[in-house]
C-alpha cells in the first residue's frame, strides 16, 4: 500500500515506508494538536493497563482487542465530531470514545463486566451504546456497521437534523456485502455521513493481498458515487482536518464520503494470539508511532517540554488507576432483573 510501511499490494508489489506523518499545527497555536495527543495517550496507557491486567489472570474479563498503533483515527475523527453527530463504532473505537466524553471508569466498567457500564454490565467496553455521548449502538457482525450508519444518517435528515454519522469499520470489513450496500444507499440518498476505513492492511489473521486485488481502498467510492479520501491514519491532524471537512459537507447535504485511513495495529488481533506479521514491517510501523509523533512535534514547537509530557504520563496514569479501582468496586449485573434488560416495557 503506498501509504503503508512495507505492505505487499494486491499485484505483490512491496509500496515503500513513507517520511514520517505530517502532523505539524499549521493553522493553530498547538492546543488542538496538544488535546489530540492526550486523548491519545489515554487511550494508549488505558490500553496497556487492560493487557497487563489481563496477563495477572487474577479475574474475569472480556478479551483485549488492543487499539495500540491506531489511537490516531479514533481520536481525531471523535474530536471532529459535533453535538448532533452520531459515532457508530468499530471493534477499536475506544479513543473516539474517550473524545466523545465517555469517562476512563465507564470504559473499565465495561472491560470488568460492572454494572457502571453503559449496558450496565450486559454490554461490555468495544460495542458499547452510549446516546447521552453520541454513540449509538453497533453490532458483533462484521461490517453491519455501515447500513447501520446509513440508517442513522437518513433518519437525521428526515427529521431534518443537522447532525452526521461517523462510521468506523476495518479493511477486513469492506469486502462485506452489508458494507457495499450500505455505501450505495447512502450515496444515492445523500445521507450525511462518513465512512472511515481504518485500513491496518490485515483482517484478523490474512494480509491485505489475500483478500483485496486493489492496492488503494478510496477508488471504491467513486463506484458508490462519493468522494473517497486516502490518507495517512497516523497522522491525528490530517485524520481531525479530513474528517472535519468530511462532516461540513455531509451536514451541508451533499453526501457521504469514503475515508480511508491507513495504519497499523501494534498487537495481535485478541491479546493472547500469535502475531504472524514479520518483524521488519512491525519495526518500520513502530518507528511511526501516532502518540510519540505528535509528541515530537509538540517539543519541537515549543508547546511543551519534555518534562511536561513526563508529567502528563503520570497524570493519566494516575487517572486510569483511579477509575479502574472505582470500576472494580462497582457490582455486576443482577440476574433478576434480565428480562427488563431484555423486553419492552411499555414505558416511553
Amino acid at each position: 500500500m503506498g501509504q503503508g510501511a512495507e505492505r505487499k499490494d494486491g499485484g505483490g508489489a512491496t509500496a515503500a515506508a513513507p517520511a514520517q506523518p505530517d502532523i505539524g499545527p499549521a493553522n493553530n497555536s498547538g492546543g488542538l494538536l496538544a488535546k489530540l495527543h492526550r486523548l491519545m495517550l489515554v487511550a494508549r496507557r488505558f490500553d496497556e493497563a487492560q493487557i497487563r491486567f489481563y496477563k495477572t489472570g487474577r479475574e474475569k474479563m472480556e478479551s483485549v482487542h488492543s487499539y495500540i498503533g491506531q489511537e490516531a483515527i479514533g481520536a481525531g475523527a471523535g474530536a471532529a465530531m459535533r453535538d448532533g453527530d452520531f459515532l457508530v463504532p468499530s471493534l477499536r473505537s475506544r479513543p473516539a470514545f474517550f473524545a466523545l466524553g465517555v469517562p476512563v471508569e465507564v470504559q473499565w466498567a465495561g472491560v470488568l463486566a460492572r454494572v457502571g457500564s453503559p449496558g450496565g454490565g450486559l454490554i461490555g467496553s468495544r460495542h458499547m451504546t452510549a446516546h447521552d455521548h453520541g454513540i449509538i449502538g453497533t453490532t458483533g457482525i462484521l461490517g453491519a456497521q455501515v447500513p447501520v450508519a446509513t440508517g442513522v444518517a437518513m433518519a437525521l435528515k428526515a427529521r431534518g437534523k443537522q447532525g452526521a454519522a461517523v462510521c468506523l469499520f476495518g479493511d477486513g470489513a469492506a469486502n462485506i456485502g452489508d458494507v457495499h450496500e450500505g455505501m450505495n444507499m447512502a450515496a444515492v440518498h445523500r445521507a450525511p455521513v462518513v465512512f472511515i476505513c481504518e485500513a491496518n492492511g490485515v483482517a484478523e489473521s490474512q494480509e491485505w493481498d489475500s483478500y483485496m486485488a486493489i492496492p488503494d481502498l478510496s477508488v471504491r467510492a467513486a463506484g458508490y458515487g462519493m468522494p473517497g479520501r486516502r490518507i495517512d491514519g497516523n497522522d491525528v491532524m490530517k485524520v481531525y482536518g479530513e474528517t472535519e471537512a468530511a462532516l461540513e459537507r455531509a451536514r451541508a447535504g451533499e453526501g457521504p464520503t469514503l475515508i480511508v485511513a491507513e495504519t497499523c495495529r501494534m498487537h495481535p488481533h485478541v491479546e493472547g494470539l500469535p502475531d504472524f506479521r514479520p518483524r521488519e514491517l512491525m519495526a518500520a510501523w513502530a518507528a511511526r508511532d501516532p502518540v510519540a509523533a505528535a509528541a515530537a512535534v509538540l517539543t519541537e514547537n515549543g508547546y511543551v517540554d519534555q518534562a511536561r509530557l513526563d508529567a502528563l504520563t503520570a497524570e493519566v496514569d494516575a487517572e486510569i488507576d483511579d477509575a479502574f479501582e472505582r470500576a472494580r468496586g462497582q457490582g455486576f449485573f443482577d440476574e433478576r432483573g434480565l428480562a427488563d434488560a431484555v423486553f419492552f416495557n411499555g414505558a416511553q
